[in-house]
């Protein structure tokens, strides 16, 4: 059988934040059954369109994120919470992912969501506007595969997730519940 492809969309495009860090754990360390692959270019997509805003549309980065969202069986976002919001390029990628209205990349994508442990409340109100700018644009939520993941502020600065074995096993459970959400039986444990 063959993998079950998940693409990562990291939220932060800062230096090493701690969701890049957790997507590439994910990346590293999937069960077998499932390949993980971090898109890259958020920061190269145009900003947020405007309603009726056609004249971006066309662009290579639009272009190149929805084509990869169109090819994964699941899509899985690290969502980091700035000020209890979401970070523009995330918004900007759902946004273009959404477009057209009804035909749009995620329209039936199995999605889920994973924010950094730590800051609770900002990440808990950043995974509520998530939720919902997730179904506007016709993704399919796998609430049990959505949580927040990792050791937040107890992870030693010098430690990457991935050599975490806590922090491994919670995303092998999130990607197996998201991976049996999509393809029942694909998941080897």
């Amino acid at each position: 059988m063959t993998p079950l492809h998940v693409l990562a969309l990291v939220g932060s495009l800062r230096e090493a934040p701690v969701s890049r860090l957790l997507a590439e754990a994910a990346e590293r360390t999937a069960p077998p059954g499932i390949e993980v692959a971090i898109f890259e270019g958020l920061d190269q997509l145009p900003g947020v369109p405007a309603e009726g805003d056609g004249s971006a549309e066309d662009s290579e980065a639009v272009a190149r994120l929805r084509e990869s969202i169109l090819v994964a069986d699941a899509v899985l976002v690290f969502a980091p919470a700035i000020d209890d919001l979401l970070p523009g390029p995330l918004r900007a990628a759902i946004d273009w992912a959404s477009r057209p209205y009804g035909e749009g990349a995620l329209e039936g994508k199995k999605t889920a969501l994973l924010a950094p442990a730590g800051g609770v409340s900002a990440q808990a109100r950043a995974l509520v506007d998530l939720r919902r700018i997730i179904t506007v644009a016709g993704g399919v939520l796998v609430e049990n595969a959505c949580a927040t993941i990792g050791r937040g502020a107890d992870r030693p600065e010098h430690e990457h997730p991935a050599d975490d074995a806590d922090t491994v096993a919670q995303l092998a459970e999130q990607l197996r519940l998201l991976g049996t959400a999509v393809r029942p039986g694909a998941v080897r444990t």
